[in-house]
């Protein structure tokens, strides 16, 4: 019996390898045979086919990819003439490829990194099931470098300016639907320096219902609604980067990614701008004295780059809500920053005061979240979310 993971080698910086792996690796230490199979790969249903003879536990696809591929004269959705087992894990939020999301069948699980993406697909696109948040584990093989170098934290994002995008909304979209996008992007500005905290997309369907704009009301224009709840997620994502990269002018940072040429030209002397790296390279990025500053996409889950930092024991400031599970929570505060004030400079000058202090609650905080996310608990549930499933078997 085999678990078989659906891979994808075209992402930027290559994610979809690095996680897939380790998940096998984790797979395997309890048991499981895997099969990787890469969607690259035209004949990757034949190959599923072909794995049934020998048995499938389930197929686990991250993010939902090829969830919505179709074959045959019939156009079928290809997970209908397979009819194996199949779990979707996302860690993004459900409006931006809505088309990985739909998939709703009685073989068919999605499971979310965090509540608030669990919410918007349970209204949105379970009808047969509900689905349900499942905390990632620290899921990362990373063997510790060494000693920690460098007086300086580092950023690792994409930005798209906000302005940019707004300069395209006006220029793309019809007046009434620009100044609808505007007054909802300034709302949620809003809420970002003043309640961080709150369910963006809550807010935007309360918008949309208050005034009234029906042409965006999900019943009569699904898609135009997931694409609005997608623009203005992708446009608070960046405005939240621009907030947190200004608070930070004073503040010795390296920052890499894409998107950062306007930054970097009238940027401050205490920044250095480099190019992304792919995740399989990017581990040494977990080594300065000061560590990462996070900014994650939800208000309810840890992010990716904050679960690896966590594996190698390295220092971080997370722009996200604690985890409601862990006791004494206060005990973590100032790992956790918000776009209010002067918060996130308070933090970064205590981190400068006390390296060694923020480390060592760094890692205190990681041993106490991995003793109740545990990657092999992880793979249990799976297990038995592939047990519930109704599937159908050669």
């Amino acid at each position: 019996m085999y678990v078989v993971l659906i891979n994808w080698d075209g992402g930027d910086n290559d994610p979809f390898t690095v996680f897939n792996a380790t998940l096998a690796g984790y797979l395997e230490a309890c048991g499981k045979l895997t099969k990787t199979i890469q969607l690259t790969n035209n004949s990757w249903p034949s190959e599923i086919l072909n794995l049934k003879s020998e048995g499938i536990d389930f197929v686990f696809t991250w993010q939902g990819l090829g969830t919505s591929v179709l074959a045959g004269p019939e156009k079928k959705n290809v997970w209908d003439i397979l009819q194996v087992p199949l779990i979707c894990y996302h860690g993004d939020h459900p409006c931006r490829m809505p088309s990985n999301h739909a998939l709703d069948r009685s073989y068919c699980a999605h499971l979310y990194n965090t509540s608030e993406f669990s919410r918007y697909a349970n209204k949105h696109f379970r009808r047969v099931s509900s689905t349900i948040s499942l905390p990632c584990p620290v899921l990362s093989t990373d063997v510790r470098l060494g000693s920690r170098e460098g007086d300086f934290f580092v950023l690792v994002k994409n930005v798209t300016p906000p302005a940019a995008t707004e300069s395209r909304w006006k220029r793309d979209l019809p007046e009434r639907l620009f100044s609808f996008y505007m007054s909802a992007a300034e709302m949620l500005k809003y809420h970002l320096t003043k309640e961080p905290q709150t369910d963006f997309h809550a807010v935007l369907d309360e918008l949309i219902v208050t005034q009234c704009f029906d042409e965006l009301y999900a019943e009569k224009n699904v898609g135009a609604h997931h694409f609005f709840h997608a623009q203005l997620d992708g446009y608070i994502r960046d405005a939240k980067t621009e907030s947190v990269y200004r608070k930070l002018k004073d503040f010795p940072v390296h920052i890499f990614g894409a998107g950062w040429d306007s930054y970097a030209a009238s940027g401050s002397k205490h920044h250095r701008f480099f190019s992304g790296k792919t995740m399989a390279n990017s581990q040494s990025l977990y080594y300065s004295k000061y560590g990462i500053i996070d900014i994650s996409p939800s208000t309810t889950g840890l992010h990716d780059r904050t679960l690896r930092a966590m594996q190698n024991e390295t220092p971080f400031l997370i722009s996200a809500s604690m985890p409601s599970f862990l006791v004494n929570k206060e005990k973590y505060d100032s790992l956790f920053y918000s776009c209010i004030g002067d918060d996130l400079c308070d933090k970064c000058e205590a981190v400068m005061a006390d390296p060694d202090g923020h480390t060592e609650l760094a890692r205190n905080f990681s041993h106490e979240f991995q003793s109740r996310v545990d990657p092999s608990d992880f793979v249990l549930r799976l297990d038995s979310v592939s047990r519930s499933l109704k599937h159908f078997r050669v």
